[in-house]
């Protein structure tokens, strides 16, 4: 009996000796993880679109018209939406969809920009398209010319005028200039605000004579005798009518009118973009 106890006993530690030799091998080998070689970093990034902020605004509802009215304070007849005929003093026919001109009118608009961005940027502005209303005329040879609409440019902070009185194509030259300073490259955060680019481009045609160049006054062609060759013209009316009217003698007048321009007109362009480098 006792011999039976002894074996059972052995046999008991001996497993129990397995089951301990089990288990260090396991931690050893299978279950034990906080020894090891490792290497990381973490990076994180983020970013928001860059800030553009310039803005352009260009008011040409006073520009032309089809109406105009008399105005004391400009000494002039500007557009108006009246079209009552008691009261304007220029006025479109009706089948006539073109806005008009005519002596004794005047006009404006006025164009600016401003603002800032947090890239590079590139402003320019210009004119292109460029019409002005002449007549052509010539006389024993030689030729006059006679631009009724005078075209004045102004700029905030500029005391004289850009252009003071002169051709459209003159405001043309002036603001297409590229070597002017609104025509440049505009730094990354740099505000142009304060550089008031803010613009009034005005135009007149006068009505006491004043546009006639010295020379067609030399040969005492007045103003109301050229505007009215003009008006003429626009209407359709020949050459040789229109001398008779104004008596003037065709052989000794000529009036170029396919070379004369009847309509004025431009085209204003305002550019802010994005440059890639300096």
């Amino acid at each position: 009996m006792k011999q039976t106890e002894k074996k059972e006993n052995k046999r008991r530690k001996g497993l129990i000796f397995v089951m301990l030799l089990a288990l260090v091998v396991a931690l050893a080998f299978g279950g034990y993880t906080f020894s090891k070689y490792i290497t990381t970093k973490q990076q994180s990034g983020q970013a928001q679109v860059a800030k553009w902020g310039f803005k352009i605004s260009v008011n040409a509802a006073d520009l032309f018209g089809k109406n105009y009215i008399w105005n004391n304070g400009k000494n002039g007849s500007i557009v108006t939406n009246d079209t009552d005929k008691n009261k304007v003093t220029v006025q479109a026919a009706a089948d006539n969809t073109n806005n008009v001109v005519a002596p004794g009118t005047k006009g404006s608009m006025t164009f600016k920009v401003e603002g800032k961005a947090e890239v590079l940027a590139q402003l320019k502005l210009g004119l292109s398209g460029v019409k002005d209303i002449v007549l052509k005329i010539s006389k024993g040879g030689t030729d006059y010319e006679y631009y009724p609409v005078k075209w004045t440019l102004t700029k905030v902070g500029v005391t004289a005028p850009l252009v003071n009185g002169g051709k459209l194509s003159e405001v043309a030259t002036k603001l297409n200039d590229v070597t002017a300073e609104w025509n440049r490259n505009i730094n990354v955060n740099t505000d142009i605000t304060p550089e008031k680019y803010d613009f009034t481009l005005s135009w007149e045609w006068a009505f006491d004579g004043s546009a006639v160049p010295a020379d067609l006054t030399a040969l005492g062609l007045k103003a109301d005798v050229l505007d009215t060759i003009l008006g003429y013209l626009m209407n359709g009316t020949t050459v040789d009518d229109i001398c008779a009217q104004l008596g003037l003698n065709s052989t000794e007048y000529t009036i170029k009118n396919t070379d004369s321009v009847l309509k004025t007109e431009f085209k204003l362009d305002i550019e802010v973009v994005q440059l890639q480098k300096h």
